[in-house]
This record gives structure tokens, C-alpha cells and sequence, in this order.
């Protein structure tokens, strides 16, 4: 993961988020953004405190 950015909200189940994570590209496919609600640790909304704003 590269770094991380505010958008639009995500949910999933009871958790939900609105920062992104970029993920570099890999072969042939783009770098692309990810929902933090699939990162251990923190809580809703909360930005990952290990990754610079993007």
C-alpha cells in the first residue's frame, strides 16, 4: 500500500469507511484503491495511522 485518501463511503456489514488506500500496480493490472474496511485494526473512519495522505 502506498498511501491513503478520503472519498466517498463504503460499507460492509456493520463496519463502514471512507478512506482509501492505494495499492500499487502489479504485471499488467493498474494501481487502484482499496476500502480500509478490509485493513486490521482501527475503527469506522478512522484513517491508518502507519500510511502519508496520498
Amino acid at each position: 500500500m502506498q498511501c491513503q485518501v478520503k472519498g466517498g463511503r463504503a460499507t460492509y456489514g456493520d463496519y463502514w469507511h471512507t478512506w482509501w488506500v492505494k495499492i500499487p500496480a502489479v504485471g499488467m493490472a493498474p494501481s487502484a484503491y482499496m476500502s480500509e474496511i478490509f485493513l486490521v485494526g482501527g475503527g469506522n473512519d478512522e484513517p491508518d495511522s502507519g500510511l502519508p495522505n496520498c
